[in-house]
């Protein structure tokens, strides 16, 4: 027998009210699966500021897309899944609450009962207009996986917050700047930043395609306690602005490839505590480098045929320091307890 299934719209314009509610209706003892009841919620595209929140420890999912579309607004679909055999009191309550907080920023809430957070599953869609502009949108949800779809590439973020414990996967994103962070699991994807990107882990490699746009000074930082960090960087400068680089692990391995990039005003910093460090840096971007790992004698290694600077190039048994090229790159490679080596391409 097929759960029925029940959609629920709201407009929030000037005129409305500042919030709505939804509760689940009570469950069906009768059947065996699981309900699903969907909520819909458009939003004008007028605020600065979108937050999406679900703090209890309810297992789900968030997607972002956008689509070609008349209506002028942000649609949020949300489809909550619940067990029959949990008590029809949990659906009696809010568990969905979208409030305007001050005038220019909207929160969506999704609140569930602590006694059986594992009765219920939520299914989240949000789907921004095409060629759209995104002062700042928020997402807290700890144990929701996170996707940002291929269709946002037609989508600008000004600032993007991503908090969650689960595998972060982005297909596309174009941000000013943006923070992704996630306690358990893989942070992968393909990232279009003009300032800042932030990808964090506490447990689970990071695998990013990044490129770097910039017309002021920009960063890239990313960071895991515990996995492997695994980057291929582009950068196009429009006025040669610094760019800084940073790669820090814990435990585990660190490659870094610089594919290609228009500015020798580059800065990297590699480092893990236990593991390898692998980077790749195009010869035309030359500068300052330091090599260093307390294990295994670190190397450097030169295009053929190549002339390293006239600057001295010490070489210790835990060192390689000196210069190739006549860039102002800086980069520094530090390993404690495995391999680490930096190749001119």
């Amino acid at each position: 027998m097929s759960a029925p299934q029940s959609l629920d719209t709201q407009l929030l314009s000037d005129g409305s009210p500042n919030a709505f509610c939804w509760t689940l209706p009570p469950c069906d003892e009768e059947l065996a699966g699981w309900k699903q009841r969907s909520f819909q919620l458009m939003l004008p595209t007028g605020f600065s500021a979108y937050s999406l929140i679900c703090l209890e420890r309810t297992p789900g999912r968030v997607r972002v897309s956008a689509r070609h579309t008349k209506a002028n607004g942000i649609e949020v679909r949300m489809h909550a899944k619940y067990r029959p055999g949990c008590s029809s009191a949990t659906y009696q309550r809010k568990i969905v609450t979208s409030t305007r907080v001050g005038g220019s920023h909207y929160a969506a809430m999704i609140i569930v009962p602590k006694h059986e957070p594992n009765c219920l599953y939520f299914d989240v869609e949000v789907v921004f207009p095409s060629l759209h502009v995104v002062r700042s949108f928020e997402c807290v949800m700890p144990s929701f996986s996170f996707t940002l779809e291929e269709t946002l590439k037609s989508v600008f973020f000004e600032n993007i917050d991503v908090h969650t414990a689960m595998p972060i996967t982005v297909k596309a994103l174009r941000a000013r700047t943006a923070l992704l962070t996630t306690k358990i699991g893989l942070i992968e994807g393909f990232f279009n930043v003009t300032n800042s990107l932030e990808l964090i882990s506490s447990c689970g490699s990071i695998n990013a395609v990044i490129e770097v746009k910039n017309d002021l000074a920009a960063s890239v930082t990313m960071f895991t306690e515990i996995g492997n960090i695994g980057s291929t960087i582009n950068i196009d400068s429009a006025a040669h602005h610094l760019v800084k680089l940073t790669a820090n692990v814990k435990l585990g391995n660190v490659h870094v490839n610089l594919n290609e990039s228009n500015t020798t005003h580059v800065a990297l910093i590699a480092e893990t505590l236990c593991g390898d460090i692998a980077v790749s840096w195009p010869a035309v971007c030359g500068g300052n480098f330091s090599v260093r790992t307390s294990v295994e004698q670190p190397d450097v290694i030169f295009p053929p045929k190549s002339v390293v600077s006239s600057r001295p190039c010490s070489r210790k048994p835990d060192r390689r320091a000196g210069a190739f090229g006549d860039g102002r790159a800086d980069i520094r490679l530090l390993g404690k307890r495995g391999k680490a080596v930096l190749t001119f391409v």
